[in-house]
């Protein structure tokens, strides 16, 4: 008999592939109480509230990776956050499964280096700006930070004292372009022109006021409950050894019943079961489905019956930003910062937002968010580094050939997650919340962008406890 030609063999395991996934799709499907779709903070605390009451839960991680955008980066050196990091002084949830799960928590460090400016091509110490030539703000602007114009005009005038003021009807008369409120609150054009060069989103123009103003309440309840923290873990704190070890630990408890590398390709829902559909083929039978992974990802499954109305416009508009992220690392001893006299982390108005000098680690770390992160995404990594370290050279001759290369990271490219957080529109809020996280058939959702009161990963948490209350007193 002829040997096989190297098409017939692949022609005969195509054919044993699909066998198996049809295999799959005959074989009686997994049953469970609930099914969860997602790994990172919201699922597993879902999953965990769930099992302590009893319930029979599987817990779909589409990657091979638990953790969603808690990803400590154990490969790099000084395993930097590529997300998740600070657990705040009001992060009781965050905390309390931490102590459960015996994952230690350590003081927070300063995050970043003191920061110099390049604004105009021109690099200006911090003490210098409210002087210089090349700061064209007006007033009170010009001894504000460029970094720091965006807050200050935020907080100065928030009208809301209270986690839930966002909420409330009244709140609807916030939910406008940000460009436009601060403007009418004094904002010069060069100090809008600052604020957009450093914004997550694409332009300030485009995204809603009152998220800002939610955000910027619970900052400020946070910087209160620090300041009568009786000790450094209790005011900001970190997980010991990355954060990556605490999504882990509840991973761990949850043992068998967590499965990676399923992704959901559809969700089929009846009067009493539903069902989910992995890309292999594999079924999962449940009474209910908590989603919690992001709408960008939500809104490429089959479910039926379909969203509709507010809900299913809410998660096939919903818009996501971006941070993309080129890491470099120090050679020994050379401390570009003793050269030029200046300090050690850059903020710029030109292509990458910041080169953020980490505390406590050799990194350097070029910082790109909104449309600077979409440009520097669509370079290969070898050239985003090539690039940010041009820039980098250029803006401060001093890091000539002190620096090199580690890697590259940008939420937007992760395939499951495909951006760092979600962002409302002007008039998105009052429109989107809370229809579009309403329980629908036997579908609820999680997730950082349901949040309601917190920020973070304690957001995340918060969403998951509510999806499992509304499963377990519905």
């Amino acid at each position: 008999m002829p040997l096989a030609t190297r098409r017939d063999l692949i022609k005969g395991l195509g054919g044993l592939a699909a066998a198996s996934a049809s295999a799959r799709l005959r074989a009686a499907p997994e049953r469970a109480d609930v099914v969860i779709i997602g790994g990172g903070f919201a699922g597993l605390n879902a999953a965990i509230i769930l099992s302590d009451a009893g319930a029979n839960v599987t817990v779909l991680e589409a990657g091979g990776r638990i953790g969603g955008r808690a990803y400590t980066a154990d490969q790099w050196i000084d395993r930097p956050e590529l997300g998740a990091s600070q657990v705040g002084p009001l992060y009781g949830r965050i905390r309390n499964a931490a102590d459960r799960f015996a994952v230690a928590l350590e003081p927070f460090p300063q995050q970043s280096e003191p920061f110099v400016f390049a604004v105009d091509n021109q690099l200006i110490a911090a003490s210098d700006w409210a002087q210089s030539p090349v700061n064209k703000t007006v007033g009170e602007e010009r001894g504000v930070p460029p970094s720091f114009l965006l807050p200050f005009y935020i907080s100065r005038h928030n009208p809301f004292t209270s986690i839930d003021d966002w909420l409330q009807p009244g709140a609807a008369e916030f939910d406008v372009a940000a460009a436009g409120w601060l403007r009418a609150h004094g904002a010069s054009n060069e100090a809008l022109r600052l604020m957009n060069a450093g914004v997550v989103a694409d332009d300030l123009s485009r995204v809603s006021l009152l998220t800002m103003l939610q955000e910027s309440t619970r900052l400020m309840l946070s910087i209160r409950a620090a300041a009568t923290a009786k000790s450094a873990l209790a005011k900001t704190a970190q997980v010991a050894g990355g954060t990556s070890r605490l999504t882990e630990a509840m991973a761990r408890h949850l043992g068998e019943r967590v499965r990676l590398n399923q992704a959901v390709t559809a969700i089929r829902m009846e009067q009493s079961s539903a069902e989910v559909v992995t890309s292999d083929g594999t079924r999962y039978r449940s009474d209910f489905i908590v989603s919690a992974v992001p709408f960008v990802s939500l809104r490429e499954l089959h479910i039926e019956p379909a969203l509709t109305g507010v809900q299913g416009e809410a998660v096939a508009r919903m818009p996501y930003a971006n941070t993309s992220q080129v890491f470099f690392t120090l050679k020994d001893g050379e401390d570009y910062w003793q050269q030029d006299g200046l300090a050690p982390s850059l903020w710029t108005d030109g292509e990458v937002t910041m080169f953020r000098k980490m505390t406590g680690t050799s990194l350097l770390v070029a910082v790109n968010t909104g449309s600077k992160a979409d440009a520097m995404d669509r370079l290969p990594p070898a050239e985003r580094g090539a690039r940010a370290l041009a820039e980098l050279e250029r803006l401060r001759p001093a890091t000539r050939g002190r620096v090199e290369f580690v890697g590259v990271h940008s939420w937007q490219q992760q395939p499951y997650i495909r951006g760092c957080r979600h962002s409302y529109a002007p008039g998105e809020v009052s429109r989107f919340v809370p229809a579009m996280f309403q329980p629908h058939a036997r579908l609820h959702f999680a997730g950082e962008h349901t949040r309601q009161l917190e920020m973070g990963m304690e957001s995340a948490m918060e969403s998951g406890e509510r999806a499992a209350v509304e499963i377990l007193t519905g």
